[in-house]
């Protein structure tokens, strides 16, 4: 029994095609989204390293945060030099310095000893520069937490 040509069965193969072509963007979509995440979720983890290197620093400092991030980076408190950088920023990380920060850091902290928990929930000690990321930024508080939050548009 040979497929007749008849309107019908090219309606049904015009729809197969869209189906399938469908299916192969959503596919690619969900990828893009799932890459999108992972990076987002390794920045967070570089922050959550970081941010508990700042931490433990102010604990055997009597609760100052380094002035002099350079020397805190020079000194390798991290262990690694990647840690300051963020993953959506392409690069060479071959050729990347650990002064080659990704992070804004705030200046003139307060002794994070004399803080109550609600201001250490509402001090940011650093943050993505607004460029690594696509319409949002990761901000690390001095309590520890990591909040992502969009970017307001101009």
């Amino acid at each position: 029994m040979a497929i007749q040509d008849t309107p019908r069965s090219k309606k049904i193969l015009t729809f197969m095609v869209v189906l399938f072509l469908g299916m192969i963007a959503l596919t690619i979509m969900a990828i893009y989204l799932f890459q999108e995440r992972m990076i987002s979720f390794k920045c967070k983890q570089r922050m959550q390293v970081l941010g508990d290197a700042l931490l433990l620093y102010a604990e055997e400092n009597d609760g100052m945060i380094p002035v002099d991030m350079e020397m805190f980076k020079r000194r390798n408190f991290t262990g690694r030099n990647y840690i300051w950088q963020c993953p959506f920023v392409d690069r060479d990380h071959s050729k990347v310095s650990s002064w080659d920060a990704d992070f804004i850091f705030i200046q003139n902290i307060p002794n994070l000893n004399v803080m109550n928990e609600d201001d250490k929930k509402s001090q940011i000690l650093f943050y993505c520069k607004p460029t690594n990321h696509i319409k949002k930024q990761n901000f690390y508080y001095a309590d520890g937490h990591i909040e992502t939050k969009a970017l307001k548009e101009e």
